[in-house]
């Protein structure tokens, strides 16, 4: 846990200034998904309700279902479809699977921000980490409107 700690840049002092507690982040997180709430689903009695996508990098596999679990432990709705997540990981899997490029040494954001020129200084800052995931998903998103597959 330490090293997790130590990658992620956790130092006490900034964490007593800007942390906040679990239940409060939580539902911090909630509000801005309730703000965000702009995709309009239909409950299985044929309700209309509206829920916020979700994006990233990995957060089909990482982020999502620890934030499932929180709010399903304590019986919660969260207005985010969890479910159809626009994850870049994902976008880049499938890329070097079909342009059959170099691989990457992995494919940790880090690597593949790397892999297309993208500063990674500050890596596993959120916000540096939002702004590369955008960046990663742009350079895909260019290269694969010129190619030719057969």
């Amino acid at each position: 846990e330490q090293a997790a700690l130590e990658k992620n840049s956790y130092n006490e002092g900034g964490w007593a200034v800007d942390g906040v507690a679990e239940a409060k982040a939580f539902r911090m997180f909630n509000d801005f998904c309730t703000k965000h709430a702009d995709w309009e689903r239909l409950s299985k009695a044929q309700k209309p309700y509206k829920v916020a996508r979700l994006g990233g990098y990995n957060v089909a596999a990482f982020d999502i279902p620890r934030v499932k679990k929180y709010y399903e432990s304590r019986n919660q709705f969260w207005k985010a479809a969890w479910y159809y997540p626009t994850d870049v990981y994902h976008l880049a899997l499938w890329y070097f699977a079909i342009t059959k490029e170099a691989e990457t040494e992995s494919y940790t954001l880090e690597s593949v921000s790397k892999y297309f020129g993208i500063d990674s200084e500050g890596a596993h800052d959120a916000l540096i980490d939002c702004m590369n995931t955008v960046e990663v998903a742009r350079q895909i998103t260019s290269r694969i409107q010129n190619l030719d597959v057969d």
